[in-house]
Parts: structure tokens; sequence; C-alpha cells
């Protein structure tokens, strides 16, 4: 064994006894190892080895001053070794107005309408997120395919600390929603280790609400001079979404302008 230094070298909150091989065999010298006391027992971790020479000196601190905790070793031939713990990043809420809980605005709008979304990225070893992408299954289908990923843009572009939490955003203009109107969203980022976790991550969903009047696909008018009547007129009525009242308008002779309601028979055509 030889040197040793306590510190919080993980950043849990807890103090650990860090220890570097001055002596041993090959394989062990040169190691630097992390004592945890758990109540009981010591429990030991190998941090791993940067040379093969006696390590002189161990220390905990923040050396390259990026907010951070880690653990470095000296050694006799003059090499430096860093050990940085990696933290797993984490989304979250931004917390901005219409962000308080959850990751757009507005929750509900007409088709066509623009969404914004908006999700807060932490790393504690401020580490910049390679993939940083918002997901929407704008087709309905299940699943998020590659037309359906969006890159997200940094919301300051200046600041480049992590560890506090640092905002995208990404804005869509939201034409269609299936047949309930609901679609699902979530963000997906990646530093250069690992996968973000948080509620973010999980599924969520907006609405789409269908605004537009019902589409008259086509009217179809008896045609034959000679029939005396009543003369059947026949509409089929496509987009029929809280329809309740058909009325037919026609002119006869020229003169007035009458008015029938008509009867819908089946679904989705009404007919009269």
């Amino acid at each position: 064994m030889g040197p040793v230094t306590v510190g919080d070298g993980d950043g849990d909150g807890d103090y650990e006894v860090y220890a570097g091989n001055a002596s041993g065999s090959v394989d062990s010298i040169g190691r630097i190892h992390k004592f945890e006391w758990n109540g009981i027992s010591w429990v030991m971790s190998d941090m791993g080895q940067a040379c093969t020479g006696d390590v002189t000196e161990v220390c905990v601190g923040d050396g390259d001053n990026n907010g951070t905790v880690e653990v470095y070793g000296s050694y006799a031939n003059g090499c430096l070794y860093q050990y940085v713990f990696r933290s797993i990043p984490i989304l979250t809420w931004t917390g901005d107005p219409g962000f308080e809980f959850d990751g757009v605005d507005p929750d509900s709008g007409a088709y066509g309408s623009i969404f914004e979304f908006r999700v807060s990225y932490l790393d504690s070893n401020n580490f910049p997120p390679l993939i940083q992408e918002l997901q929407v299954d704008l087709n309905d289908n299940g699943t998020y395919e590659v037309w359906e990923k969006f890159s997200m843009a940094e919301m300051d572009t200046t600041d480049t600390t992590f560890t506090d939490g640092k905002s995208y955003m990404e804005s869509l203009i939201v034409e269609y929603a299936g047949d309930d109107g609901v679609l699902n969203y979530r963000f997906v980022f990646k530093n250069f280790y690992d996968w973000a976790i948080g509620e973010p991550t999980e599924e969520h969903s907006f609405v789409l609400i269908d605004t537009s009047g019902p589409f008259i696909d086509s009217t179809t008018v008896w045609t034959d001079t000679s029939y005396a009547g009543p003369f059947p007129v026949y509409t089929r009525i496509t987009d029929f979404t809280e329809v309740d009242t058909v009325i037919l308008y026609y002119k006869r002779t020229e003169v007035s302008i009458k008015t029938k309601l008509c009867s819908s028979v089946g679904s989705p055509i009404a007919q009269s």
C-alpha cells in the first residue's frame, strides 16, 4: 500500500478513503483503490491503473475547475492520473410558464397550430449532450420513425454549464392527430457515455382539436325531368364529427327558396 487520502471523490455526499499501490506485482503496482465503510466493513473498488510505476501521491479535489470533484494520483515516473466518477444525466421540466408540469405548450390546439416543446438537461459531470432529440409520434402509429425525431436547439447558446440545468426547445406545426386527436411525445438525450433519465424521457401526450367544418363530398339529384316527383337527393358527408343536423336548401320555379330537414342513413353517409 502507498499514499492514502480521505475525501468525497465520487460526489455522493459521504467521505471515502483512496489509496495508491506503491509496491507489489506488475498488475497491482500503480493501481488506485477506493474504500467505503458500509457500517460493518470496508468495501474496496478498483479505480484503475494509469501507469505501472509507484504511486507517490493521491488527492481529491476539483483539479480542472469544472465544478466537480475528481481523484488524482501522481507517479514516480511523472505520470498524472485523473479519475472522474460519472453520473447519469437527468432531464427535467424547465418550469417556464406553460412548461411547469410537462414539455409542451399549449397542451391542446387546432390542427395546424404551432406547438412548442422544452426540456432541461442536467449533467453533474458537465458533459454536454451529443444527442438532444424531441420525438413525436406524428402519424399516431405507436412508433417514433426517423422523420419524427427532431434535434432540439439550445435556448441560451452562451450557457456552457450543464451542472445546473440547460434548457432546449423545438417548435412544430402539427397537422394530423390520428383517430383520437391525441399524439405522444418524449425527449431523448445522451452524452458521450450514458442516456439521460427522468420523467421527460417517458411518453407524454398533447391534443389536437379538429375545428374544421364537415365536408360535403358529393350530392346527387334526380335528373329525369319527366318524373313528377318526389325527387330524392343524396348527399355524402365526410369528416362529420359532431354533425347532428343536415338541411337541404333548394329553389323551385326560381321564385322562392325552400328548406327541408334531412334524415341521416348510416354512418358516415348522411342521406335525405
